[in-house]
């Protein structure tokens, strides 16, 4: 009986002193958005009326799979935000982005809508 208490109070007090695996990872979301507006410039680039098609580009399959990766980090590392703490700091860097011009300034705008939708969801269900 003293065993299992005591293997219960320490599994407890791991879990409160292990840092969640599911908190905003602000390093993983910045490389995440830096690299969706990298490839959606190239994208553009390669898009360009002038350019060769873009099919016949020998790149355009690893970019496509770069630019969902990046999407998908995206939008996992949103949904990880719970606290305000982390919605602040997500929201920095929503508007590092959009401080900038041309395509990482859409990725800033474009995050910031996502975190918009994330708080009110955040909202409607405490």
């Amino acid at each position: 009986m003293n065993k299992t208490l005591v293997l219960i109070v320490l599994a407890a007090l791991l879990t409160l002193v292990t840092p969640s695996s599911f908190a905003l990872d602000t390093g993983k979301l910045n490389s995440a958005m830096s690299m969706y507006a990298a490839t959606s410039e190239w994208m553009n680039m390669i898009m360009h009326p002038g350019m060769p098609k873009p099919w016949t580009n020998p790149q355009l399959p690893e970019m496509m799979k770069r630019l969902h990766e990046s999407q998908d980090t995206i939008r996992k590392e949103v949904a990880t935000i719970e606290t305000p703490e982390d919605m602040k700091k997500a929201r920095a860097i929503a508007e590092s982005y959009k401080l900038c011009d041309g395509v990482y300034r859409d990725v800033g705008r474009q995050l910031e809508m996502m975190l918009d939708e994330r708080e009110k969801f955040l909202s409607t269900h405490q």
